[in-house]
């Protein structure tokens, strides 16, 4: 992969993190994107270099919250340990 789309592509990563981070925090309707470009330190020009609206961050935000959730719980269920696997069966 060249240079330019691995930063492009930890670039688009990092504006999705901080989204689901403000997202979390603020809530969706109370975050704009001058924000979450302002946490990533970017102009909102490099926002819409990556994203064509907020609508479409989210829904890349709420993948990457999945996958995140996902490894998780791989981890959790991988680890030999009754502790861990206790943890899924807690009422």
């Amino acid at each position: 992969m060249k240079k330019k789309t691995v930063k492009a592509e930890a670039t688009k990563h990092d504006i999705t993190k901080a989204a689901l981070e403000l997202f979390f925090e603020k809530g969706y309707e109370n975050t704009s994107i001058r924000m979450i470009t302002s946490k990533v330190g970017l102009e909102v020009g490099s926002f819409y270099y990556h994203f064509a609206s907020k609508d479409e961050v989210m829904e890349a935000a709420i993948d990457l919250f999945f996958s995140s959730y996902e490894e998780q719980m791989r981890l959790i269920v991988n680890t030999d340990s009754e502790n861990s696997r206790g943890m899924l069966t807690r009422s």
